[in-house]
């Protein structure tokens, strides 16, 4: 009894097997949702239908009956994908539904298309005894058991006087072998069986040889185990971030998505298509590369070049996560959506540190928009300006809001009585066909019209012969140049009323003079503009009010030129 409490307890706990998950219903089918190695099969599953007509047409197409044979339909007993046709399923992103009324239609029981189990393999023919001794070891297969095989290719009681008995035990002869193997006496009578004998043993190598090689042999047996174990489980890993890769690919903003659709890109960038948008990056390009990176206020206002002068040196920092149009587009999209730095690193993956570029753009864009000549204003001069053919530019100012200052100076000097709310002012102008060819620095909002015409140096650009279109307000007709005249709509003064033909000059003077206004909407289209601007913004507050004014120039025209040339 004690030996059989000792066997009990020495008995090697069974494995437990892992289930495999819902299995399909239908005779003949052995699908299951997870294959015997553990992993998922990759098949779908939808239950029976509750409603025992549906039912029972289900279990007569898989040659089932409910209740007969232990087939009991249960919530759990389910179909899989394999008898179903691609109209009968209804594919969502999450989950696959079966459409209203589907039922099984295909790989059902038939006598043909039902594959025979296979059948258990015929056992190996044993060993003859002509079988000569190393066929009998290389038949041994599996580490542990190459010793066994190699040191039984001759009988252990016959081969006594060869070797000791703790030599025998040394060798660790197993006596529960599976492996057949063919037995030499030592001993025969005759002549020629001695011959027989003595060639085997000068076969069979030195015994300390043979107990080394099947050592290492076992080792490596094992070694080859682990690493193949190990290989399949890198794999797995690597189908992992393979897909996982492919779901950042498509979460990931990227400027290829929305290339195609000029909607978006106006949406996005402020551009009016794709083709504008990169034959701008081609010009600014070859500057990218050798950016200076902006270290404060200072670095804003002083007077170098906002990209290094030498082709050969790299742009200084750490390599970049994004391309060179990438970050285009991301400072497009923070000037045009006015989005959050936190949100624009979630779009384009990267770190909330990134930095736009927008002193370069600061630097960049007003020589391409130079301002213009009188002989080309006058050459372009749209139909609709034939009762003033002189006029130059049209000015208008602009304000946006900011957050009340700490300094009661600054309150006082910000505070605007037309906004009623502490604001920035600008002064902007615009040619005849409503492209932005002015836009000064900005000012506190308590500034007047006419301070900030005289201020903003406009009145150097104007010539002898040129005509400036304002509104009302703007009394700078003793400030202009001389030769310079003013057009802006009649005073009423000390009257009742306007006469009738200054009601007529002053409609004419507004149909062409709104144009201004409608230039000034697209720049508030930048939202980055929205709301109430906040005063850690200010050291970069003239670069990002006066591109938003520059991009509007890349759209069509307010107003189209004159076809006459």
């Amino acid at each position: 009894m004690e030996n059989e409490r000792d066997a009990v307890v020495n008995e090697a706990p069974k494995k437990r097997k892992k289930s495999l998950g819902r299995q399909c219903a239908a005779y003949g089918c052995y699908s299951t949702f997870y294959k015997t190695d553990g992993l998922p099969s990759g098949l779908h599953f939808f239950r029976f239908p509750q409603k025992n007509q549906e039912k029972n047409r289900w279990c007569n197409l898989i040659k089932r009956l409910d209740g007969r044979d232990d087939f009991n339909v249960t919530s759990c007993t389910c179909l899989c994908e394999k008898h179903f046709t691609d109209s009968d399923i209804k594919k969502l992103p999450n989950m696959w539904r079966l459409n209203k009324g589907a039922c099984p239609s295909l790989n059902l029981y038939t006598r043909e298309n039902i594959k025979p189990r296979p059948s258990r393999k015929s056992p190996k023919e044993r060993s003859s005894l002509t079988t000569s001794a190393s066929t009998s070891v290389v038949d041994a297969k599996g580490p542990g058991k190459l010793t066994s095989a190699l040191l039984s290719v001759v009988d252990v009681e016959d081969f006594g006087s060869l070797l000791s008995p703790s030599d025998i035990d040394n060798a660790c002869i197993s006596t529960q072998t599976t492996f057949s193997f063919v037995h030499l006496p030592l001993y025969y009578s005759s002549e020629d069986d001695q011959q027989v004998q003595s060639k085997y043993l000068q076969d069979i190598p030195e015994k300390n040889d043979l107990i080394e090689f099947c050592t290492q042999y076992e080792s490596l047996s094992l070694k080859a185990k682990e690493l193949s174990s190990s290989v399949e489980s890198l794999k797995q890993q690597i189908i992992y971030l393979e897909n996982q890769i492919k779901f950042l690919k498509k979460t990931l903003f990227s400027f290829e998505k929305i290339a195609q659709d000029d909607s978006a890109v106006k949406f996005y960038t402020g551009f009016p298509n794709s083709k504008s948008l990169l034959a701008v990056f081609e010009y600014f390009q070859p500057k990218l590369g050798h950016l200076h990176y902006w270290r404060g206020p200072k670095s804003v206002n002083s007077t170098n070049l906002p990209y290094q002068q030498t082709t050969e040196a790299d742009k200084p920092g750490h390599n970049r996560i994004l391309s060179h149009l990438e970050e285009f587009v991301f400072v497009l999209m923070r000037l045009k959506l006015g989005l959050f730095l936190n949100d624009l690193a979630d779009r384009f993956g990267i770190s909330q540190g990134h930095t736009t570029r927008i002193n370069f753009l600061f630097h960049e864009l007003p020589p391409l928009f130079p301002f213009p000549s009188q002989e080309r204003i006058r050459k372009d001069m749209p139909d609709q300006f034939k009762d003033y053919p002189t006029t130059r530019i049209i000015i208008d100012g602009t304000e946006i809001f900011t957050e009340v200052p700490s300094s009661l100076k600054s309150q006082s000097q910000t505070w605007s009585e037309y906004k009623h709310h502490n604001t920035w002012k600008a002064l902007v102008g615009i040619s005849p066909t409503g492209c932005i060819i002015f836009v000064s620095k900005l000012w506190a909002g308590r500034v007047s019209d006419k301070e900030l015409t005289q201020r903003s140096g406009i009145l150097n650009f104007l010539q002898d012969g040129d005509n400036v279109m304002a509104d009302r307000g703007f009394d700078i007709a003793d400030i202009l140049p001389h030769g310079v005249s003013l057009n802006i709509p009649p005073f009423k003064g000390n009257r009742k009323q306007l006469s009738a033909p200054e009601v007529e000059e002053t409609a004419r003077i507004a149909s062409v003079r709104i144009h201004v206004e409608r230039a000034i909407g697209r720049v508030k289209n930048y939202h980055i503009l929205d709301g109430t601007m906040s005063l850690s913004l200010q050291p970069v507050l003239n670069q990002i009010f006066s591109v938003c004014c520059l991009l509007t120039n890349f759209q069509p025209y307010l107003v189209q030129p004159s076809s006459k040339k």
